[in-house]
């Protein structure tokens, strides 16, 4: 195969690799988004219910009801969760960013193996991201997917040269 053929081969597969990347890195930010949230409703809810019996005294169902909370909280761990996805979104973004460096300005000067060399690596790199990251939640895929279509992921200057 000529390099002119290997390279517009490694173009095309750099282009699936960060397709993969937007679409796993928003789904994980979306997540990370989610989880905060639900963290901080929890929170809120049990500095607001902790009050009520200062107020109008012993209230066992009140007492039950904190204490159920704060377990859920403990046991789901919405601000870990949240910071997984958060960590997961900028390692694919960062991953996104090194392929798209690599196949728009570095790939016409190396040579063909190391051209391969670099493919093999970040196609390592995102199968280790797969293995490793937590489970996107559903939401927060169709969440993203719906702003990728709707063009949130792309560029201005991307906009500007179709």
């Amino acid at each position: 195969m000529d390099k002119v053929t290997l390279i517009n081969k490694v173009v095309i597969e750099s282009a699936r690799m960060e397709e993969n990347c937007t679409y796993s890195s928003k789904s994980h930010f979306n997540s990370s988004g989610i989880w905060s949230n639900i963290h901080f409703i929890l929170g809120i809810i049990l500095i607001i219910i902790s009050a009520i019996p200062m107020f109008y005294g012993d209230m066992k169902f009140i007492s039950l009801t904190i204490f159920i909370l704060a377990n859920i909280q403990t046991f789901i761990r919405p601000d870990k969760k949240a910071c997984e996805h958060l960590k997961a979104g900028n390692d694919y973004l960062s991953l996104k960013n090194n392929i798209r460096q690599f196949s728009e300005c570095r790939i016409l000067n190396l040579e063909t193996d190391v051209v391969l060399s670099e493919l093999k690596n970040f196609t390592e790199s995102l199968n280790y991201l797969n293995q490793t990251s937590p489970l996107p939640l559903n939401c927060g895929y169709k969440s993203a997917q719906k702003g990728i279509i709707e063009g949130q992921a792309t560029f201005s200057v991307d906009k500007e040269g179709q």
